[in-house]
C-alpha cells in the first residue's frame, strides 16, 4: 500500500517534534495513512457504548472492532512522534483525544500564534544559495498555514510577498514580470514565470561552463606543445610532429 511508504517517512525522517513545525503537513499525511489502513473513522465516530448482557452480537462485534481500530490508530499516531512528545501524549486514552490535543496545541487560532506566523511569512527572505522553487513552495506552505489558523492571505498579497521575498539577483526579473501585459498578477502565473526564469538561468550556467572549457582547449591548441619531444629531446613539438620521426618514416 502507498501508505506504507508515507508512514515509514512519518516514523523516521518526518516525525512530529515538540516545536510542532509542519504540523499541518504531518497531519495531512497521517490522515491519509489512517484512512488507507481503515481506522480513520475512530477520529469521527463516537466510541460505542460498553456492551451489557442485553447487547446484541452485532453490537458486541461493532464495539470490539472500534476498540481494536482505535488501539491501532492511537499507536500509529504515537509512533509518528519524537519520543519526548510521545511520552506526553501517551496519557490520552483514545486516538481522537490525542489528535484533538495536538491540533489545539499546534494548530490553534490564537492571536499570538497567528501573529507569529504572519510575521514569519511577511519577512521571510530567500538566500542566494537556496533553490528558488524550494523557496516558492515554502512560501506557499506558509500561506496555507496562515489560512488554517484563520488568516487567509489574498492571492494578490501572496504575489507581492513572494516577489519581495526573492533576493536582489531576482529583482530585474520581477520588474520584467510586472511589465508583462499578457500575464495577470496571479500566483500561478508568477510561479510559472519563476520556474521558466530558473530554467533559463540554469541553462546559461551550463553554457558558461562550456565556454570556459572550450576557451581552455583553444588556448592549449594555440599555444602548441609545451613539453619536450620524446624523439629528439627538443622543446616546441611532440614526437608525432618531430622532423626526425617524419624523416625516419
Amino acid at each position: 500500500m502507498i501508505s506504507q511508504f508515507a508512514y515509514k517517512e512519518l516514523t523516521t525522517t518526518r516525525k512530529l517534534n515538540s516545536s510542532g513545525s509542519k504540523f499541518l503537513i504531518w497531519k495531512s499525511k497521517m490522515d491519509f495513512v489512517l484512512f488507507d489502513i481503515g481506522v480513520s473513522y475512530v477520529l469521527t465516530d463516537p466510541r460505542p457504548v460498553d456492551p451489557t448482557e442485553e447487547t446484541s452480537i452485532e453490537e458486541r462485534e461493532k464495539y470490539k472492532k472500534w476498540v481494536s481500530d482505535d488501539f491501532t490508530c492511537r499507536h500509529a499516531i504515537l509512533g509518528a512522534m519524537e519520543d519526548n512528545l510521545m511520552l506526553v501524549f501517551d496519557r490520552y486514552n483514545t486516538a481522537k483525544e490525542i489528535m484533538d490535543a495536538l491540533s489545539n496545541l499546534f494548530a490553534s487560532k490564537s492571536f499570538g500564534r497567528s501573529t507569529t506566523l504572519c510575521g514569519k511569512y511577511q519577512h521571510h527572505k530567500m538566500s542566494e544559495e537556496t533553490n528558488v522553487m524550494d523557496h516558492v513552495f515554502e512560501m506557499c506552505a506558509m500561506a496555507r498555514e496562515l489560512e488554517e489558523v484563520g488568516m487567509k492571505v489574498p492571492e494578490a498579497m501572496q504575489v507581492f510577498i513572494l516577489m519581495k521575498s526573492l533576493p536582489d539577483s531576482w529583482q530585474s526579473a520581477m520588474e520584467l514580470f510586472m511589465k508583462m501585459d499578457d500575464l495577470e498578477l496571479k500566483l500561478d502565473n508568477l510561479i510559472g514565470f519563476i520556474r521558466t526564469e530558473a530554467e533559463i538561468r540554469a541553462s546559461k550556467d551550463l553554457d558558461d561552463v562550456g565556454e570556459i572549457v572550450e576557451s581552455s582547449r583553444k588556448k592549449q591548441r594555440s599555444g602548441g606543445f609545451k613539453g619536450k619531444c620524446f624523439s629528439c629531446g627538443r622543446s616546441g613539438h611532440s614526437r608525432n610532429e618531430c622532423p626526425n620521426s617524419i624523416t625516419d618514416g
